[in-house]
């Protein structure tokens, strides 16, 4: 009878064991869906969680008070950049996505050719490649290129659905009047600028004079080149992101409206993304929401026109918080809240001023550009577009249930180049592949122990924008150094007139440059550190070319159907945004 109760006993024991076994086997193999939400040239000033008394952002502060609230946090210097780095881990440069010849800095014609390569590494090809059965999708504004048939939109790039748009949100798509500004508007700036009409007097005078043609042949020739010039001239506005034709929403490769209404694009985007997460087939996924919002011109729904009393743009910030409470709302109702993992931060400073136009932007259609430090309101230098902190300095927070502790915040120098990795290490995903050497870091140990050196995870962190300009300005952060080089390449760039030098920590402004002869050893460890992360630079003189220098051609852009001479169609389905307002 004892011997009986001891196997009994025995039994039970092994039981136990083997039940505890599996079960932390299958707590260890839980991976973690990801969503990241992504705003359009938001201000690190704009959010309350970052001291803004303007409003109150309750649900992006929720995030920050359940995870970790990143304080230098840095971007790329335009839309495309920040989105590729997000995705691929790597520099914008090194793919070709800088600034060109042209003066653009993202890509600013749908029927451009470029865009991220297949065979380079990405998220969403990266879960393609795994394993494991994540579905990606993504949602809202794409900036990465969209070809004449949607070959560069995010479903030839691994994510197994799209609803957005190709471009960010520009003046030409605005129903605000005020604001709106079209490419037939920015024809004629060109046409009173006088610009093409000297250069075909010019050459209508010069060439009979060369060649020794007849007066009357001479007038012809200038209508000819004149009418030519106009009509090149008319077809590159028409070609750009002022067009309303431009204005294109998708649903996968499949055009669903153009132009699209702007006031509905965020309720649109939040209903699509409630959806999916009731209606998902799959438990683990990563999930993509891109704003439109609050961009230059902002905009807004009708149930959030002055909502806040201050501006457009403050009204935009208000409905972006409130999409990201529906989705937060969404992951609560569904049980799947601790399973996943969720960012949010913003693509790049505000803009202040019209890359058309060169006036200033209306402070009401853009963000404050400060930081706050308590009572203390620090004007930061530059705008989106600028390796200043007003450019690049943006809101991050962060929240994973257990993993990361509540109310933490982190001083360390961290980049969108760093979410790849992050997402790569929290998942565990197993590479099916090599993947290229990433210039983004993991941020899980931060997760662990927030309070770090601020050079913990990049020890040089580069901020350049422009590929083909020798001597571009540029920027390196290195802790809690930050030096700046202007109009020169990187082995000359000794001179106080060339070489600035802040100490971001007590001088976010950057409004005292200090001594270059007295930090000769920071230069050097930055010419060391260039040399070996074998970064393209254009002030390098290597040959890097820009993508958005791609010349585009009319019967390359997408166009649903012609209306006169216009690309047209409506939305052929009724559209009900009440479960979002119950």
């Amino acid at each position: 009878m004892q011997r009986k109760n001891a196997f009994d006993f025995a039994i039970e024991i092994l039981g136990t064991i083997l039940h505890l076994y599996f079960a932390n086997a299958s707590q260890g193999n839980t991976k973690p869906s990801v969503i990241i939400l992504i705003a359009d040239d938001m201000g690190i000033g704009d959010l309350s969680c970052y001291g803004s008394t303007a409003v109150k952002t309750k649900n992006i502060d929720r995030i920050a008070e359940e995870g970790m609230k990143f304080n230098r946090m840095y971007s790329m210097a335009s839309d495309t950049g920040t989105m590729s780095a997000i995705i691929s881990g790597m520099y914008p440069v090194r793919k070709g996505l800088g600034k060109g010849a042209l003066g653009w800095s993202s890509f600013w014609s749908l029927a451009q050719s470029g865009g991220l390569r297949v065979e380079d590494p990405n998220i969403a090809s990266l879960y393609a490649s795994s394993s494991m059965k994540y579905q990606t999708v993504f949602m809202g504004r794409w900036d990465l290129g969209a070809g004449s048939q949607g070959e560069q939109l995010p479903g030839s790039t691994g994510f197994v659905s799209f609803y957005g748009t190709p471009m960010s949100h520009g003046p030409g798509c605005s129903s605000n009047t005020v604001f709106r500004f079209t490419d037939w508007d920015f024809f004629l700036l060109i046409l009173r600028q006088n610009q093409i009409v000297v250069l075909s007097v010019a050459i209508a005078c010069i060439v009979p004079r060369l060649f020794g043609v007849k007066r009357e042949v001479s007038l012809i020739l200038l209508i000819v080149i004149g009418g030519l010039s106009l009509l090149v001239l008319r077809t590159y506005c028409w070609l750009g992101p002022l067009s309303q034709s431009s204005c294109v929403l998708y649903r996968d490769n499949v055009i669903s409206e153009q132009p699209y209404q702007d006031d509905k694009m965020t309720q649109r985007i939040t209903l699509e993304a409630v959806n999916y997460l009731k209606f998902r087939r799959s438990e683990t996924f990563f999930l993509m929401v891109s704003y439109l919002q609050p961009k230059y011109p902002a905009f807004s729904s009708e149930q959030f026109k002055n909502k806040s009393g201050i501006s457009p743009y403050y009204d935009a910030v208000l409905e972006i918080d409130w999409s990201v409470g529906k989705i937060l709302q969404t992951l609560e109702k569904e049980g799947i809240s601790k399973e996943t993992a969720v960012i949010f931060l913003s693509d790049n400073g505000p803009q202040f001023t019209d890359l058309f136009t060169g006036n200033k932007i209306h402070r009401s259609m853009t963000g404050q550009g400060v930081l706050h430090r308590g009572r203390e309101k620090i004007s930061l230098k530059g705008e989106k577009g600028s390796p200043y902190e007003g450019g690049i300095h943006v809101p991050a927070v962060m929240r994973w249930p257990g993993h990361i502790s509540p109310n933490s915040d982190t001083d360390v120098v961290t980049s969108v180049l760093d979410i790849f990795p992050t997402v790569i290490d929290i998942t565990n995903i197993k590479k099916k592949y090599q993947f290229h050497k990433l210039d983004g870091e993991s941020l899980v140990p931060l997760f662990e122990n927030p309070k770090q050196k601020s050079d913990a995870i990049h020890s040089h962190l580069f901020h350049i924008c422009d590929l083909t300009k020798s001597g571009s300005d540029w920027a390196v952060t290195v802790g809690d150094m930050k030096v700046h080089f202007t109009d020169c390449k990187l082995k000359d760039c000794k001179s106080p007139k060339t070489t600035f030098i802040y100490n971001i920590s007590a001088d976010p402004g950057e409004t005292v440059a200090l001594p270059v002869k007295d930090h000769a050893g920071l230069l050097y460890n930055i010419q060391l550190d260039m040399a070996r992360s074998n970064l393209m630079l254009g002030s390098l003189n290597t040959a890097v070319t820009s993508q958005f220098d791609e010349i585009p051609y009319p019967w390359n852009f997408p166009c649903a159907t012609y209306k006169l001479l216009f690309c047209h169609k409506e939305l052929d389905h009724k559209e009900n945004f009440n479960s979002l307002f119950p």
